[in-house]
């Protein structure tokens, strides 16, 4: 089975914060990358969040579960949380970033298709997101200091 973890906490380059509230259409940009998910197949998804409620709130009945990730640390922390939750539970773990919400059911598919520990979307040489991590790439993220 392949699981999903959504990163909405955590620093990046050149950002403090994640910004799941931003909307997306209609929506928030973390209720449509769990949609797509769900859309693409993945039923088993954590998000990766802030102590408080608030990310919670803007994803009502999606039947995800949300992990509390202490602030100021590193989207690296995030990512960690997601794969322990599902270390044990998953053969696979797919990691989206909630800043990255304009992917399709499409990319999602392809990368559950193929084959591989690591496997990361490209277009016109460039790597990018969702990513998904499965047998040995999961022990080496969660041991990376």
């Amino acid at each position: 089975m392949t699981a999903a973890v959504i990163v909405a906490a955590g620093r990046t380059d050149g950002k403090e914060h994640f910004a799941p509230e931003k909307q997306v259409g209609a929506i928030s940009a973390v209720e449509r990358v769990a949609l797509l998910l769900q859309e693409a197949g993945i039923r088993q998804i954590a998000v990766a969040c802030g102590p408080d409620d608030q990310v919670k709130k803007l994803v009502p009945s999606r039947n995800l579960v949300f992990l509390p990730v202490p602030p100021g640390g590193e989207m690296l922390h995030a990512v960690q949380a997601g794969l322990r939750y599902w270390a044990g539970r998953a053969d696979a773990v797919l990691v989206a970033q909630v800043d990255v919400p304009l992917f399709s059911t499409d990319t999602v598919r392809a990368l559950l298709a193929a084959p591989g520990d690591i496997r990361v979307p490209a277009y016109q040489g460039r790597c990018g997101h969702p990513v998904v991590l499965g047998g040995a790439a999961i022990p080496a993220v969660l041991a990376y200091q």
